[in-house]
């Protein structure tokens, strides 16, 4: 085979993922279920949703 081929990668951008309330609400809860601390279950939450750990936190102190 002769040629060549170029794959064009646009950057992340996460404008393009929004994140809801509930699936932050959803991921604390999944945490605290497996018996981790809220203060830590916030903290893995905003990795893994990549996301600040304020913004979790806010979310979580508006539903209650």
């Amino acid at each position: 085979m002769l040629g060549e081929f170029t794959i064009v990668i646009a950057p992340f951008d996460p404008s393009e993922h929004v994140i809801s309330d509930q699936e932050v609400v959803e991921t604390v809860a999944r945490y605290e279920a497996a018996g981790i601390t809220r203060k830590e279950a916030i903290s893995l939450t905003a990795k893994e949703l990549r996301i600040s750990k304020r913004k979790v936190f806010d979310i979580m102190v508006e539903q209650k």
